[in-house]
């Protein structure tokens, strides 16, 4: 069975030449046996996803690590402080932006709560949800989440 960083550097290999690729993290935070999910707000003018639930998350700046753009991200999106956990997916997208084609690698980690949490939304979302992960795949989600949670399902046994 390919592991998700030998997915991720098949995928890696195509199309470098012909579009701006990112890497984007993800954080896939369980708390209380529940997952949290953010809906892309239709005033975000940038995103590409309105009204789809994903998970948060980013593009990882230059000098940036992985666990330093999980933590950047989350707090910019969601208001919360995450300890990063497992890497357990890497998902492609490619959306048309203005400028273009883009080439995103994203790898989503599962992440936990520090304690004392409030969700606070940030400007690109509009609603957030903390769902069972058996239920998730009954939300309008973004492909490459609706992938994650596939992977999320087996991971927990469901």
């Amino acid at each position: 069975m390919e592991t998700s960083l030998e997915r991720f550097f098949a995928i890696i290999g195509k199309d470098m030449n012909t579009m701006q690729q990112r890497v984007a993290v993800r954080a896939v935070i369980i708390s209380e046996g529940k997952v949290l999910i953010l809906r892309e707000s239709s005033a975000y003018k940038g995103g590409t996803n309105h009204g789809k639930y994903d998970f948060p998350g980013g593009k990882i700046n230059p000098g940036e690590t992985i666990e330093e753009a999980l933590r950047r991200e989350t707090k910019e999106e969601c208001g919360l402080q995450i300890v990063p956990g497992k890497l357990i997916a890497v998902e492609e997208w490619r959306p048309k932006v203005p400028e273009g084609q883009l080439q995103i690698f994203g790898l989503f980690y599962i992440c936990t709560l520090r304690p004392h949490f409030e969700v606070v939304l940030g400007r690109d979302h509009d609603d957030h949800k903390w769902i069972e992960p058996r239920h998730l795949e009954e939300y309008p989600l973004t492909d490459a989440t609706r992938a994650t949670v596939k992977s999320l399902l087996k991971l927990i046994g469901m």
